[in-house]
């Protein structure tokens, strides 16, 4: 049988490796393909979003003091 502590010795670093392998997947997926991931389309979506909010005005801005005040 062997023992925990040449278990833990195997499966932290492995464990570690795999999670570094995923993240650097997921950088490269985000940078080369963007809507393959959720963090892609929402920072796509956001930025259409301010694009929009930027481009359409809303409310005059006297509409605006009279609704704070």
């Amino acid at each position: 049988m062997i023992k925990e502590e040449y278990i833990d010795y195997l499966l932290v670093p492995s464990g570690l490796v795999f999670l570094g392998i995923y993240h650097l997947w997921l950088l490269l997926t985000i940078i080369k393909n963007p809507t393959r991931t959720v963090i892609g389309l929402n920072a796509i979506s956001r930025y259409q979003w301010v694009q929009h909010m930027m481009r359409v005005s809303l409310l005059p801005p006297l509409l605006l003091l009279l609704l704070f005040f």
